[in-house]
C-alpha cells in the first residue's frame, strides 16, 4: 500500500513537470518566430541564416503544439524513450536556430541548459549525461563550422567550452537534487502512510468503542462524535445542534470548577443512566474538550454482583433467626384459632397475626431468593415467540387476564429466560390487577419496539390503571417501598435488579393514560459483564 502511494505520487509529479516543461517549450516556440518577424532593424535571431531559422522555428512550433495536445489528454507520463526523443528534438531545434543566429554570440545556446536540466530531472543518470553530451557536442560542432566560415573568432571557443561544462554541471547537479528530493519524498510519503494508518486505526477504535466519545471545541461546537455516543445520548438527526444543548451546561460548570464531574443523568425518558467525564485536550481548559459518555448501567451491574454477594452472606446468617420464631408465632396463632372458647374479637386478632406472619415470611423468602440469585445464563431469545409462550403460561394461572401482544416479529435479544420471565410475570401481575381495579377488565398490553437510531429492541408492558402519582415515581424501584397494604415493596425492585444483571433497563414511562413499563435490551452480541470472583462469593 505504501509503495503504491509513493509510486502514484511520483507519477503525478512527473506528469505535472512534463506538462510544465511542455508549456515552457510551446511559449518558446511562439516567442522565437515573433522575435524574428517583429524585428524592424537589426534582427536579434536568425541574423546569419534567416531561412534556416524561420523553417526550423515553424517546424518546432508545430511539433511542440502537437506534443502539448498529446500531453493534455494523457493520464500517464511519457515513457523514457519518448521523453528522450522530445528532448533530442529540442536540442536539434535549438542548435539549428542558434547556428542560424550566429552561434554562441546570439545567447540562444543558453536555452540548451534548460532542456538538459529537465532531462536530468525526468530521466535517469545515464540518459541525462547523454543529453548533456549531445548538447555540448552539437554546440561545439556549430561553433567550429561558424569559426571556419569566419563568422566567429577563436575567443568564442572558450565560451563554447564553458557552455558545454555548464550543461554537464546542470545535468549532474539537477540529477543529484532530484535524487535527494526523491529520497526525501519517499521518506515523507512513508511517514504520511504511517500517520494515515494510525489515524485510520484510531478512528476504527473510536467508532467501535462501547464508551461514547464527543469532542467539542472552545465555542462548544461539535468536532467529533462516535456511534456509541449517538446511541447512548439518543441523538437523531443533526448532532451538531443536539450535542451542545445536552452537554453545554455541564461543560460550562466544569470549566468554572475543574474538579467537578456531573452525576448520572438520562438524555431522554427511557434512556440509560449516563455518566459524563470531561477532559481537556490542551493544558488550559479553553481549548478542545473530550467528553466520555459511559453507560452507568455497567457500573450498576458490577455493584449489583457485589450487593448480591453481601446480601447473601447477611441473609444466610439471620434468616433462621427470624423464621424460627416467626414460625412459632404463626403456629401459636393457628392453635388459638382452633380453640372453641375463643371469642370473635380474639379470632380476628389471631387472623391478623397469621396474615402478617405470612407477609413477613414472604418478604424473607423474596430476600433469600434475591441473595441466592445465580449469575444470569444469558442466551439469544426470539422475543416474539418467547413472549407468546410466557403469555400462554400466565393465562393458565390467570384465566381472566386479557393479554394482547403486538409489535415487530423476528426480534432477537440476549437474556436469561428464567429471570426475564420472573420480571415479566411481576409486571403482568401488577398490570392485570391495576387494570381490573380501574376498569373492571383485567388485562395488559405487551408491545415490542425497535429503536430507529440504535436498532435495539425494547418491550413495553402497559395497563389501563390510574398510573403512578408524580410524588411516587422516583421511589417505585426502592426496596420495601409500596403504596399497598398487602404488598412487600420488593416486586419492582427485584424486577429492576434482574434486568440490570441481564444488561437490560427497566423504566417507568409517564403517559397521559394508563401505566407503562419498558424493558430496554442490550445488543444481542454484547457479552455479559460478570466478575468470576463475585460469582464465587455469591
Amino acid at each position: 500500500m505504501q509503495d503504491t502511494d509513493v509510486t502514484g505520487q511520483n507519477t503525478r509529479q512527473e506528469l505535472a513537470l512534463t506538462r510544465v516543461y511542455s508549456g515552457y517549450r510551446l511559449a518558446l516556440a511562439v516567442l522565437l518566430p515573433a522575435l524574428y518577424w517583429g524585428a524592424t532593424g537589426q534582427r536579434l535571431v536568425g541574423s546569419h541564416h534567416g531561412g534556416l531559422f524561420l523553417a526550423t522555428a515553424l517546424a518546432y512550433l508545430v511539433a511542440t503544439a502537437l506534443i502539448g495536445a498529446q500531453l493534455a489528454r494523457r493520464p500517464q507520463p511519457l515513457p523514457p524513450w519518448q521523453l528522450t526523443g522530445h528532448l533530442l528534438l529540442d536540442l536539434l531545434a535549438l542548435l539549428l536556430m542558434a547556428h542560424a543566429s550566429g552561434g554562441v554570440q546570439s545567447g540562444l545556446p543558453l536555452l540548451l541548459v534548460v532542456s538538459v536540466a529537465t532531462g536530468a530531472i525526468l530521466l535517469h543518470r545515464r540518459l541525462a549525461l547523454l543529453i548533456a553530451a549531445l548538447a555540448s557536442l552539437g554546440l561545439l560542432a556549430s561553433t567550429l563550422q561558424l569559426l571556419s566560415a569566419g563568422h566567429l573568432d577563436n575567443d568564442h571557443l572558450l565560451t563554447t567550452g564553458l557552455l558545454g561544462a555548464l550543461c554537464f554541471a546542470a545535468a549532474l547537479v539537477m540529477r543529484r537534487l532530484a535524487d535527494r528530493i526523491g529520497s526525501a519524498q519517499q521518506l515523507a510519503m512513508a511517514h504520511a502512510a504511517d500517520a494515515r494508518r494510525l489515524l485510520e486505526l484510531n478512528q476504527h477504535i473510536v467508532r467501535r468503542m462501547r464508551t461514547g466519545v464527543v469532542v467539542l471545541d472552545a465555542t462548544d461546537s461539535l468536532r467529533l462524535i462516535n456511534q456509541s455516543a449517538r446511541e447512548l445520548l439518543h441523538v437523531q438527526g443533526e448532532a451538531a445542534e443536539v450535542i451542545p444543548r445536552l452537554l453545554g451546561p455541564g461543560l460550562e460548570r466544569w470549566r468554572q470548577q475543574p474538579g467537578w464531574q456531573p452525576g448520572p443523568f438520562r438524555s431522554h425518558e427511557a434512556g440509560p443512566e449516563l455518566l459524563l467525564r470531561y477532559t481537556s485536550l490542551a493544558e488550559q481548559q479553553d481549548g478542545d474538550t473530550l467528553v466520555f459518555v459511559e453507560d452507568f448501567g455497567q457500573f450498576n451491574q458490577r455493584a449489583q454482583q457485589l450487593k448480591l454477594a453481601s446480601l447473601g452472606r447477611l441473609t444466610a446468617s439471620i434468616a433462621h433467626e427470624i423464621r424460627n420464631p416467626l414460625g412459632a408465632v404463626s403456629h401459636a396463632a393457628q392453635l388459638l384459632q382452633e380453640s372453641p372458647a375463643l371469642a370473635p374479637e380474639e379470632m380476628r386478632l389471631a387472623a391478623i397475626i397469621q396474615r402478617h406472619s405470612r407477609r413477613m415470611d414472604g418478604i424473607i423468602e423474596s430476600v433469600l431468593r434475591l441473595s441466592r440469585r445465580q449469575p444470569p445464563a444469558m442466551r439469544p431469545l426470539q422475543l416474539d415467540h418467547w413472549l407468546a409462550e410466557v403469555c400462554a403460561d400466565f393465562r393458565q394461572s390467570h384465566p381472566e387476564a386479557q393479554l394482547r401482544l403486538v409489535g415487530d416479529p423476528d426480534c432477537f435479544v440476549r437474556a436469561d429466560p428464567d429471570q426475564l420471565q420472573q420480571v415479566l410475570t411481576n409486571l403482568l401481575d401488577n398490570a392485570v390487577r391495576h387494570s381490573a381495579q380501574a376498569t373492571g377488565r383485567p388485562g395488559a398490553r405487551l408491545q415490542i419496539r425497535r429503536d430507529r437510531l440504535t436498532g435495539l429492541w425494547a418491550l413495553e408492558v402497559s395497563n389501563e390503571g390510574p398510573g403512578i402519582a408524580e410524588a411516587d415515581v422516583e421511589r417505585i424501584f426502592e426496596p420495601f417501598y409500596t403504596t399497598e397494604n398487602k404488598g412487600s415493596g420488593l416486586g419492582l425492585y427485584l424486577a429492576r435488579e434482574l434486568c440490570e444483571i441481564n444488561q437490560a433497563r427497566l423504566n417507568y414511562l409517564r403517559r397521559p393514560e394508563g401505566c407503562t413499563f419498558r424493558i430496554s435490551f442490550a445488543h444481542v452480541d454484547r457479552a455479559p459483564l460478570v466478575d468470576s470472583r463475585i460469582q464465587e462469593e455469591a
